[in-house]
C-alpha cells in the first residue's frame, strides 16, 4: 500500500497539488501537531475537515444496521458483518445521525439536513447553507438541528421548518431534551435552555466554549473549553464543577449514574452524580471519542491509536488493541462486539475480548486534513424566527432558508475550515 497519494484538484478555478498520507507514522504525527495547537490555543480553537476517507460522524446501531458518518462524504449502511448495504453520497463530509421511525436523518458540510429511508433513498432534504455535523434529536414529533451558523431549528418529520433560534455563536455540539426542554451548548461561552417553541428559558455562561449536555431529573450536566466540567439545576443555576487539566470539547456520557466525559488532558474522567472523582483513566494522547459500556467494562478509543477495555468499577486496564489510526468518533457496542471508527480509513469491529473481527475500508485511503485557526468572534443577538412555507421540488421535497450572513464566524470546535475539496474535478496521479 502507498504511503502517500498524490491529488491533482480544480478547486476554485485553480489547479492545487496535495499530498496525502496513509502511513501510521505520519498520520501520528499529523494528529499530534493538531492536539497540541487545540490544548496551546488560550481562545476557542477553531478546525475543520476537508475530504479523505477518514470516520468523523459518530456511528449508531440500529437492528442489524451500523451506520457512520465520513469525510468522504457518504453515509454508510453497513451490516454488523462488516458488509455493505449502501452508501449515500452528499456534497461535502458527513457527521452524525440518527434513525427514527424507519428513516435515517442526518446533515453534511454541504449545508443540507437528509432524511433517507432505510435502503438509502432520498426522501426530503432540507437546505441550511451552512455546515452541519451534530446528531439531530427527536422529541414529541419534532426534531432539533443545529449547525454552524448559530441557529437551534426545529423541523416536522415532513422536514417543514417550525422554529428556528438563533444563539450568539457557532454550535458544534450536539443538542439534549429533556422534560421538554431543549438544551444546547454554543461556541458564544453559553448553555441555552430553550422550550419546545424556541423560547428562551435561561442561558448559563462560562469562559468557553460548551460541548454537549446529558441532561436528568439530577440536573444539566456539560463540559467547557474552559476545563471546567459543569452541572447546574434546572433553572440554569450552578450545583458543582469539576476541573480537569485540558479543554473539554465532547459531551459527557452516562452509564450506572455516573458520569463519563474526556478531555484534551489525555484522561477519561468518571464522575459521580455530586460531583466526586470515583477514578480517572490515562491514556498517551488527548481524547475526543466518547466510551461504550457492557455489564463489567468500559471501552474507550484515543488519539494514541488504541482501544482500550477498562474495568468500570477500579477503573484499571484489563487490555489494549491496537489500530493504525486514532479514534475519534463515539465507540458503540452490540453482541460482544465493540465498533470504531478510525482516522486511518477503517471502521473496526473488535470483540470483547480484544480481538479483531473485521475491518470495513471507507470510499478514499488517504486521512482527511484538517485546517487549524483561531481568531476573535463578533456578539451577535439571538431572536427566533418562525417560517412555515416550504417548496417541493420534483423528486423530492428541498426546503431552504433565507441565507443568514454572519460576519466574524470562527470560534468553533469541529467546522470552521479554509478549504473544504468539495467543488472540484479530481484526478488521482
Amino acid at each position: 500500500m502507498e504511503k502517500y497519494i498524490k491529488l491533482e484538484e480544480e478547486f476554485e478555478g485553480e489547479r492545487i497539488d496535495r499530498v496525502f498520507t496513509t502511513d501510521i507514522v505520519s498520520i501520528g504525527l499529523f494528529t499530534m501537531n493538531i492536539v497540541e495547537q487545540l490544548k496551546g490555543d488560550t481562545d476557542n480553537p477553531s478546525f475543520g475537515v476537508g475530504i479523505g476517507g477518514s470516520i468523523l460522524g459518530d456511528p449508531i446501531i440500529h437492528d442489524d444496521t451500523l451506520y457512520f458518518g465520513c469525510c468522504d462524504k457518504n453515509l454508510y449502511a453497513v451490516s454488523l458483518a462488516g458488509e455493505e448495504r449502501w452508501k449515500f453520497p452528499t456534497n461535502g463530509p458527513v457527521g452524525s445521525m440518527n434513525v427514527h421511525d424507519g428513516r435515517v436523518y442526518f446533515g453534511s458540510y454541504d449545508g443540507v439536513f437528509y432524511c433517507v429511508d432505510l435502503d438509502g433513498k432520498l426522501i426530503w432534504k432540507y437546505i441550511v447553507d451552512d455546515k452541519i455535523i451534530s446528531q439531530p434529536i427527536f422529541y414529541k414529533e419534532r426534531i432539533i438541528v443545529v449547525a454552524r451558523d448559530g441557529f437551534v431549528r426545529a423541523l416536522d418529520i415532513q422536514g417543514n421548518l417550525i422554529w428556528k433560534f438563533k444563539t450568539n455563536g457557532a454550535i458544534s455540539a450536539d443538542p439534549c431534551v429533556y422534560n421538554d426542554v431543549i438544551y444546547v451548548g454554543s461556541q458564544d461561552w453559553s448553555l441555552y435552555a430553550l422550550d419546545m417553541n424556541g423560547k428562551l428559558l435561561w442561558k448559563f455562561p462560562t469562559k468557553g466554549g460548551t460541548v454537549g449536555s446529558y441532561a436528568d431529573e439530577s440536573g444539566v450536566y456539560f463540559g467547557s473549553f474552559d476545563k471546567n466540567f459543569y452541572c447546574v439545576d434546572h433553572d440554569g443555576n450552578k450545583k458543582w464543577s469539576f476541573k480537569a487539566k485540558e479543554k473539554i470539547i465532547r459531551k459527557p456520557t452516562i452509564h450506572d449514574d455516573v458520569i463519563y466525559f474526556v478531555s484534551l488532558d489525555n484522561n477519561l474522567y468518571a464522575v459521580r452524580k455530586d460531583g466526586s472523582l470515583k477514578w480517572r483513566f490515562p491514556t498517551s494522547s488527548s481524547i475526543f471519542a466518547g466510551p461504550c459500556f457492557d455489564e463489567k467494562n468500559v471501552y474507550l478509543g484515543s488519539t494514541d491509536n488504541n482501544l482500550y477495555c477498562i474495568d468500570e468499577k477500579s477503573g484499571k486496564e484489563k487490555w489494549r488493541f491496537a489500530c493504525n489510526g486514532p479514534i475519534v468518533a463515539n465507540l458503540v457496542i452490540k453482541d460482544g462486539v465493540i465498533f470504531a471508527g478510525g482516522w486511518d480509513c477503517k471502521m473496526y469491529a473488535i470483540n470483547t475480548k480484544g480481538e479483531l473481527v473485521w475491518t470495513f475500508p471507507t470510499s478514499l485511503s488517504y486521512v482527511a486534513p484538517v485546517d487549524f485557526s483561531s481568531k476573535e468572534e463578533k456578539a451577535k443577538t439571538f431572536q427566533v424566527v418562525w417560517q412555515d412555507d416550504a417548496r417541493e421540488e420534483e423528486k423530492y421535497k428541498s426546503k431552504k432558508e433565507d441565507v443568514v450572513e454572519l460576519d466574524g464566524y470562527g470560534n468553533l470546535s469541529v467546522y470552521t475550515t479554509k478549504s473544504e475539496y468539495t467543488g472540484g474535478k479530481k484526478r488521482y496521479v
